[in-house]
């Protein structure tokens, strides 16, 4: 059943999110799921997927600091490439509040 397998939950949530990418409950529920069934391997992708169909998106943005925080930790070598990845956001975007929030 569904309980011993969280994938299929990422799925669910993903179509949540298409529809409404800024839905708290379901990046929530997201979050309990990577945590609960440790589903971390394709989280970054997925949310750099998000990221690029949206640069403006506060959610993924928070969720690609929750997968780092969670996973690999911000090293010096991880900060350097985050500052990096959203350093190449904010030339697309130099408004973008989301990613200059997430280089604090």
């Amino acid at each position: 059943g569904w309980l011993e397998d969280g994938s299929r939950e990422l799925g669910f949530t993903a179509n949540i999110l298409r529809d409404d990418a800024k839905n708290y409950h379901a990046w929530q529920h997201r979050q309990w799921c990577i945590q609960h069934f440790s589903l971390w391997d394709k989280e970054l992708e997925y949310v750099d997927k998000l990221l690029k169909e949206d640069l403006r998106n506060n959610s993924a943005w928070n969720q690609r600091h929750f997968v780092i925080k969670n996973t690999t930790g911000f090293t010096d070598d991880v900060v350097l490439k985050e500052l990096k990845y959203a350093q190449d956001y904010i030339k697309k975007a130099p408004n973008n509040e989301s990613a200059w929030n997430y280089m604090k």
